[in-house]
């Protein structure tokens, strides 16, 4: 498994103890970037896991991380408005905003109504130019400072699935992925594998007997022919694995 330090796994009775968790973690790093940088850059999760963890972040941080110096990003973006049920955002609406001083300028959404997406895509990596150059007479993109993932029964990660020409890309931040390989087959915009590599601290939160099998070929240690997306995203600085009992059932026992 790629990576630039050796990642940590860390493994709970059930999904909300591990979404707990991560919720506690991300909290404090989000304190530390602040306290160290001035404002911290948070990429968050679609799907249905990460709703556990959002609700942990409004409601026991609400008033713990100084969200008037955060900026939040997602990962990826499904082909619906943002008032749809599939929507990314619109989970993250109902679940995790408003939140104390998080204006609306700090909230970089993909907008997964826009059409084409192709033309979406080339104005949220605009967007993160913007939004990550520092200082920006440099010219040059500063670290997401925490990106959160999870991962699908396949091993995709964000919208980058298995066998995706969107893996090899290399130049872009953002793709459109229009034959995903999981439902809801719906195109998307993603991050790419060079856009969530650029994290400091990056995080999986994994839960459910499905994802176990996958989660063997990326951190069991046992050799694949192919590694999943999910395999080939690290952090900078740091990488964990929050997984349920149910996720981790595959994995080699410490000894």
């Amino acid at each position: 498994m790629d990576g630039t330090v050796e990642p940590e796994t860390r493994i709970f009775p059930d999904l909300e103890a591990a979404a707990g968790a991560l919720a506690a973690d991300l909290a404090e790093g989000l304190r530390v970037a602040v306290a160290a940088r001035g404002r911290a850059r948070l990429v968050i999760p679609g799907g249905s896991t990460p709703e556990k963890l959002f609700r942990e972040l409004s409601g026991r941080y609400r008033g713990e991380i100084p969200w008037g110096r955060v900026e939040l990003f997602w990962c990826d973006e499904r082909a619906v408005p943002p008032d749809s049920p599939q929507s990314n955002f619109g989970l993250a609406a109902r679940s995790l905003l408003p939140l104390p001083g998080l204006g609306p300028d700090q909230l970089h959404r993909m907008r997964g109504e826009a059409e084409p997406l192709e033309a979406e895509a080339r104005r949220y990596e605009q967007e993160l130019v913007g939004a990550l150059s520092w200082p920006s007479e440099q010219g040059y993109l500063a670290p997401f400072d925490q990106t959160v993932l999870g991962v699908g029964p396949d091993g995709h990660t964000a919208s980058l699935f298995p066998g995706s020409p969107r893996l090899h890309e290399l130049g872009r931040r953002v793709v459109v992925e229009r034959h995903p390989g999981q439902p809801p087959h719906l195109p998307r915009l993603s991050l790419t594998l060079p856009a969530l590599n650029g994290s400091r601290e990056l995080s999986f939160l994994v839960g459910g007997s499905e994802k176990a099998p996958v989660l063997r070929r990326i951190l069991g240690g046992v050799t694949v022919e192919e590694t999943p997306p999910a395999g080939l995203v690290h952090g900078l600085e740091a990488t964990r694995w929050y997984l349920d009992e149910a996720a981790a059932a595959h994995l080699p026992t410490p000894r």
